[in-house]
């Protein structure tokens, strides 16, 4: 009798006998004139998913005509608490709506750190469809103060994104500056739909 009352707290008890699993978060964060099935967003989301990874992949509609406000927002809810098993991978413009993001977090809330993919962190000339999210100099210090940890992949081919951004993120951040060859952009264009050296970097920063 004593053996089935206790099986039954086990099933019907409001306290649980043992700790729930909280699962690490990623969020990837696509760019200009992307989608969440682009490139290799979603062989990347297969494979940290079967590393027990959640994987979330905001969808920004307005990804041909992007307004900073709106991709913060979404980011902001699809996050809701970001805390230090959370983490982001940016690809081009996305690298720049992540920083905003994180601008506008509360030093308390940290989070585990940032991959940038190509990340755009300075503003070329020709970019005007995307000057809002470059109408203000970057806050590295709160940046800093959110995580220590950040990483800059790039390609020494890229043809839109130069490797000056990377060295500008190590330089600011202390990110680790990482130079792939014959990648291009990261993109569909350059026909990168898988991204082994990603995986194995959020893999180690998530330790």
């Amino acid at each position: 009798m004593v053996e089935r009352s206790l099986h039954m707290r086990k099933i019907v008890g409001s306290t649980p006998t043992t700790p729930m699993f909280h699962m690490k978060r990623v969020f990837i964060i696509h760019g200009y004139k992307s989608y969440p099935g682009d490139c290799w967003f979603p062989w990347l989301k297969k494979k940290l998913t079967k590393r027990n990874f959640e994987v979330i992949i905001p969808h920004f509609r307005n990804s041909g005509n992007p307004k900073k406000i709106d991709w913060i927002n979404t980011i902001r809810k699809s996050v809701v608490r970001p805390d230090s098993d959370t983490y982001f991978i940016g690809h081009s413009l996305g690298s720049m709506a992540i920083i905003r993001y994180l601008e506008i977090l509360k030093p308390s809330q940290k989070i585990g750190g940032v991959i940038f993919v190509a990340g755009r962190i300075i503003l070329r000339s020709n970019t005007s469809k995307v000057s809002s999210f470059f109408d203000r100099p970057i806050n590295w210090r709160k940046l800093k103060g959110l995580s220590n940890k950040y990483i800059g992949v790039y390609s020494i081919d890229d043809h839109l994104v130069s490797t000056e951004n990377g060295r500008l993120l190590r330089q600011k951040l202390k990110a680790k500056f990482v130079l792939e060859k014959n990648k291009g952009h990261f993109s569909r264009v350059d026909k990168i739909f898988k991204l082994p050296i990603v995986l194995k970097l959020l893999i180690s920063i998530s330790r």
